[in-house]
């Protein structure tokens, strides 16, 4: 269906019809005089004939239609917001009449009986309507990426002209004025013919026109966003009419931002229109000053001298060669694995100056330490703590003041969000941080896990960067020293490296040192000796990216040891247990071994003993033989492992050679003979 077929068709069905320039929300014409003198067929014809590619919008009121615009992609309190309204008032998603906007909202079309005037966030934040004094685009229309507005699940509203009705106390509610109640779009015409503006959204919808229009008058150009917002948020706080939230400063009012650029971008459309026409010398369109802001210095080129480089400060590592000042670290894991808990023992090495995990750490000092856990609980934060300082004997004189630990349960640390596909920083919270860092002297922040700092598609790199950029910021600016936690992907049993982290790669490639922590194999535990839970155990401090560093020798292993909290109740008897992540040294097969169990293994050999054969299925296994001599038990896997490494060093060495023998019933075998003795 075309556009000029369409429009026919709303027509026909009795709504006003307007037309709307391609790609925009913007009128093409003077649409409030179509709400008293709607076009005819004729004339609609003549348009669309005219100007085939601009979209259409309807004005609801004219058919007793009341369109919601519930903008669910924004925030989950919107979709929480909107399902309870669907609830309450007996909204059928899949029998009403919808429409899928391109950028993810939707709007619900019911029937009304009286009128009500158009609002921005009527029924809740997020959730305007649209009906007497406003218009609606609708289907085929096409946003400016070139996305189409579609119908929804219960077709289109030619399909279904007779709408569901719209609840006696919906339309209620829908009489209550709110302070954002406006109209969706801004036009010039309607602009000069309103009053002086007594709401915030309007005042700041006409702030962003005036600046737009004055602009292109002096200087034959649209202005860049950045210098746009800031003249028209000057333009807004200086009108005797606004009500500025909590009179709080562009910086300070992320919603305002947020608002102002979604006006900046549907008032470009028309300044650029206008520009391009001459329109701009509109005598009914008064002069003013543009309001001064404060502008950026300009970039410049400095010249750089060799000095030798004795001058220049060392790079202050905090922790060994991870932590850094000023610098962003990442640590990337598997879930389960106790990345949390590695994370609560640095931080209470650090806060303490004790090596607690034997990492030859470095530590120069005692650091101040900001733990903020995204996830959890603090009840189960401090479950966590307690567990490790009981395990090490810690004490609040060791900590004193230099540990502070935060939940994202009681607190929000949301740097970065999108809206409307646009990546927007939260300033007042990274400010915030930065102010925090500062004045409690913090010298270490520790984020956990990266992906809850934000709220941008994991999956986009270029979303993912900006995040990224405003933590290196709050790094630089507050002289502190940030760790991200991140998860990996899912592995499938497989070792961690750092390209295994999850979503965008822009974190790994920013931060100065990755390292990625795994569960060690379980037959790497078993080769060891070991005879505890596998789960236990896993490698630590893998080097996979160490910009400012050279790569660790080896990886570290790590053992969780469950530590009794002792806070058992009546209610609950066994308490908790807590896994604390502590130093391990995986044993080596030698342990305890000498020179002297190799010759009296030998000696017994060279005497005719008859365990010499290879085969461990064999009673004479040679391993029985080296379990009696060095005094190693047989009977487990993980010790017959042990026995095993001991042979095969053996034989490397040629103490012992392998060789065919007569079994029992002279047939060749594989077996060992004495090789060169050992002294």
């Amino acid at each position: 269906m075309t556009m000029l077929e369409a429009a026919l068709n709303y027509a026909r069905l009795g709504y006003t019809v307007v037309p709307i320039n391609a790609g925009s929300k913007l009128p093409a014409v003077r649409w409030r005089d179509l709400q008293t003198n709607p076009w005819d067929a004729e004339q609609i014809k003549a348009h669309w004939g005219k100007h085939p590619t601009h979209g259409i919008g309807i004005i609801p009121a004219s058919r007793n239609t009341v369109v919601i615009d519930a903008d669910v992609y924004k925030a989950d309190t919107v979709q929480q917001d909107f399902a309870q309204i669907c609830m309450d008032h007996q909204i059928d998603l899949s029998e009403a009449v919808t429409v899928k906007t391109p950028s993810g909202g939707l709007h619900v079309w019911l029937q009304i009986s009286e009128a009500v005037r158009s609002g921005s966030d009527v029924l809740a934040d997020g959730i305007d309507i649209r009906c007497e004094g406003g218009y609606a685009i609708v289907p085929p229309s096409l946003n400016e990426a070139g996305k189409p507005y579609q119908w929804g699940e219960a077709g289109s509203v030619f399909d279904n002209p007779i709408l569901e009705p719209c609840h006696p106390n919906l339309i209620e509610k829908m009489k209550v004025k709110r302070e954002s109640e406006t109209a969706e779009v801004f036009d010039l015409d309607s602009f000069m013919e309103q009053p002086a503006a007594d709401n915030r959204e309007t005042t700041m919808r006409n702030s962003v026109f005036r600046v737009g229009m004055e602009f292109a008058r002096r200087y034959s150009a649209v202005p860049p966003d950045d210098l746009w917002l800031q003249m028209a948020w000057a333009l807004y706080t200086s009108e005797p009419n606004v009500r500025p939230r909590n009179g709080r400063t562009l910086e300070q009012d992320d919603r305002g931002e947020t608002m102002m650029r979604a006006k900046i971008r549907s008032s470009r459309i028309e300044v650029q229109e206008r520009l391009n026409k001459g329109l701009l010398d509109d005598p009914d369109f008064p002069r003013f000053d543009l309001p001064d802001v404060e502008q950026e210095p300009p970039v410049v080129a400095s010249h750089y001298r060799i000095t030798g480089g004795a001058d220049i400060p060392p790079r202050e590592w905090i922790y060994g060669k991870h932590y850094i000042r000023k610098f962003l670290s990442a640590t990337v894991a598997p879930g389960g694995v106790g990345k949390s808990q590695q994370a609560i023992t640095e931080a209470l090495s650090m806060a303490c100056g004790f090596d607690l995990l034997r990492d030859r750490a470095m530590l120069n000092d005692r650091y101040r330490v900001w733990y903020f856990n995204l996830e959890d609980p603090i009840e189960e934060l401090a479950r966590r703590v307690e567990a490790t300082a009981k395990y090490f004997n810690l004490t609040n004189e060791n900590i004193q003041d230099r540990l502070l630990i935060d939940s994202g349960r009681d607190q929000k640390l949301l740097i970065a969000k999108e809206v409307k596909g646009e990546i927007v920083a939260v300033t007042p919270v990274i400010e915030s941080i930065i102010n925090e860092i500062r004045e409690k002297e913090i010298d270490v922040l520790i984020v956990d896990p990266f992906i809850h700092s934000h709220a941008v598609s994991e999956n986009a790199n270029e979303a993912v960067g900006e995040v990224v950029d405003h933590w290196k910021y709050i790094a630089n600016m507050a002289n502190c020293a940030i760790e991200m936690i991140h998860h990996t992907r899912k592995l499938n049993g497989t070792e961690a490296s750092a390209e295994d982290s999850r979503g965008a790669s822009a974190l790994v490639n920013a931060a100065r040192s990755v390292r990625a922590i795994s569960r060690v194999p379980k037959e790497q535990v078993e080769r060891a000796g070991i005879e505890d839970d596998p789960r236990r155990f896993f490698f630590s401090g893998v080097g996979d990216k160490a910009n400012l560093a050279p790569p660790p020798d080896s990886n570290q292993w790590r053992k969780l040891v469950s530590v009794d909290l002792g806070n058992a109740t009546p209610e609950y008897p066994e308490g908790d247990n807590i896994g604390v992540v502590t130093a391990f040294e995986p044993p080596s097969a030698f342990d305890m071994i000498t020179v002297q169990h190799l010759i009296n293994v030998q000696s017994l050999m060279a005497k005719g003993d008859e365990r010499i054969r290879k085969s461990e299925q064999s009673a004479e296994w040679i391993g029985y033989l080296v379990s009696e001599v060095c005094e190693i038990p047989s009977d487990t896997k993980p010790q017959k492992i042990r026995i095993k490494e001991i042979i095969k060093a053996w034989v490397e060495s040629g103490s012992i050679v392998e060789t065919q023998i007569k079994n029992n019933h002279r047939r060749n075998v594989l077996g060992y003979e004495v090789g060169t003795f050992a002294k």
